[in-house]
């Protein structure tokens, strides 16, 4: 994981200007949002372990040699409020856009108060909605989500079902791939 500072984040992989804020972002907040990630990975991953025991035990759907594994998260590079990476399930892969601090703040307003979750203008999309997000070099169409334990989220759809995968091994090298070749930049 690369940690944030607000040196790294200012300017996009493409040189352009990162999100108009960025640079005003105080360090004590670039490291609470370091700090948050791997808490905010590992929820994800018990969330949907617990869905794996829970509602969907049983199905036919799932894939009895995978288990749920969250892929290569990392924040996003013009927004650190956002993480990204891939989540494996016996059920599906799906890259997933995931806030570090929901229902909390995110970009200053122009004179470097917090803004409400509530106001934020485009995240999260409502559950069932799509919407396109661009990420690294790809504009993708993504879902929004929610689950009570993990809060909002947004995810695209790479495999579903799992059958394609001989094992976990097999499942978690193609998500490492996905999430490599998103993060290069073309």
């Amino acid at each position: 994981m690369t940690p944030l500072t607000s040196s790294s984040r200012d300017t996009a992989r493409d040189g352009s200007a990162a999100a108009p804020m960025l640079g005003h972002l105080d360090l004590e907040l670039l490291r609470r949002l370091d700090q948050a990630l791997p808490q905010r990975v590992v929820q994800l991953e018990q969330v949907f372990t617990g869905i794996a025991r829970g509602r969907m035990a049983g199905l036919p759907m799932l894939h009895p040699r995978l288990r749920v594994q969250a892929v290569g998260f990392a924040a996003d590079e013009v927004d650190p409020f956002i993480a990204w990476g891939v989540l494996v399930t016996p059920w599906f892969m799906n890259l997933v856009r995931l806030p570090l601090c929901p229902g909390h703040v995110r970009w200053p307003d122009a004179q470097g108060a917090a803004v409400p979750a509530s106001a934020w203008p485009a995240w999260p999309t409502a559950p069932g909605g799509k919407t396109t997000r661009r990420l690294a070099s790809q504009t993708l169409e993504v879902i929004g989500a929610h689950e009570d334990t993990l809060g909002p989220y947004e995810m695209a759809s790479l495999y579903s079902p799992m059958h394609l995968f001989a094992d976990q091994t097999a499942a978690v090298a193609t998500a490492r791939e996905v999430v490599r070749q998103l993060r290069t930049p073309s």
